[in-house]
């Protein structure tokens, strides 16, 4: 008894069959489905909230320079102040005046992940002191800054004076005063992401070259505080204080300058990572709400395409099926 062998089947292609409205139910159902899906995503998406973005932020890593130039303040317990600033003009302002001093400062960036861009800056001043008895309790330190901070979406450039000051008690007369922070950026405002928002010139002026005598050097607090009115600023954030004695014979061995007629302050400043808060451009607006109406749109029309089959297959309401063969086969 023979096997009957048929040709085998090589493609396969479904007849499709297409169901027209064919009564007002069919009608209804339709326009409900349409009108499902295009307004349903839209009520879902702004009940979520954030459906229209209006502000958004990026984490970036600054780039910061020393300039070199500095203001600086100390005073002790009696009252007296020690006076100091790089600027050529408060130099004059301070010959013959019996606060001048002329500190040795030291100034150091390291890169410790080796990005490209400083992580740490570590400032050491060493004051002389007129007296030796002089117990040095409060210091202002003012260094000056070259700020970047450039980002696809934002770039910021400016000049920046981080404020380092310390009022405190010291009760042994210490000749070392160490001080640990960060230098965060803060904003005030969101900036804009936009061509027509170019804030890489709008902060470069150096109120340094407004201080012309001594009342200004002494108000270092007021300098700081035209910087931190800034939109975008990077003040000084306390973290570790303290005084400590640096009088010890082994410390002057080393360090000639370490002895006890000079007072010391170092510093160390932080520079973090940045959060920048930014108003997102009219593209990022409508492609971030896209993005959310497009895959709430996606669920809502598989589920009503399950709705209308099970409408249709069922008869639940009038249609006329219409079959079309695929044309190879027609032929």
């Amino acid at each position: 008894m023979g096997i009957p062998i048929s040709n085998p089947v090589v493609h396969a292609e479904p007849v499709q069959t297409k169901y027209r409205a064919d009564s007002c139910g069919s009608w209804t159902l339709e326009i409900v489905a349409l009108l499902t899906v295009w307004i349903i995503p839209l009520i879902i998406g702004f009940s979520m909230g954030q459906f229209w973005i209006t502000n958004n932020d990026f984490i970036e890593m600054p780039t910061m320079n020393y300039t070199g130039r500095v203001m600086l303040r100390a005073a002790t317990s009696d009252g007296d102040e020690y006076l100091w600033a790089s600027s050529s003009a408060l130099q004059e302002a301070l010959v013959g005046d019996a606060r001048a001093t002329h500190p040795l400062l030291s100034s150091q960036a390291d890169d410790v992940d080796r990005d490209g861009k400083t992580d740490i800056f570590r400032f050491t001043i060493r004051i002389p002191l007129r007296d030796p008895t002089h117990n040095v309790v409060s210091v202002q330190f003012l260094p000056i800054f070259k700020y970047n901070l450039t980002n696809d979406l934002v770039s910021i450039a400016m000049e920046t004076a981080p404020f380092v000051a310390f009022d405190g008690v010291n009760p042994t007369r210490a000749r070392r005063l160490v001080l640990d922070g960060t230098v965060p950026f803060r904003q005030v405002d969101p900036v804009y992401s936009s061509n027509f928002y170019h804030y890489d010139v709008v902060y470069w002026k150096s109120y340094l070259d407004d201080a012309l005598d001594v009342a200004d050097l002494r108000d270092i607090g007021g300098f700081a505080r035209k910087y931190a009115a800034r939109n975008e600023s990077t003040p000084f954030e306390l973290r570790t204080a303290y005084f400590t004695d640096g009088t010890t014979r082994a410390a002057a061995l080393e360090d000639p300058m370490d002895s006890d007629g000079i007072f010391t302050v170092s510093a160390t400043l932080r520079v973090p990572v940045s959060t920048v808060t930014y108003v997102p451009s009219f593209s990022e607006t409508i492609k971030f709400a896209w993005v959310q109406y497009f895959t709430i749109a996606y669920v809502i029309q598989w589920i009503f395409s399950g709705i209308r089959k099970v409408f249709v297959k069922n008869a639940f309401v009038d249609t006329v099926a219409e079959f079309k063969a695929p044309r190879r086969l027609l032929r």
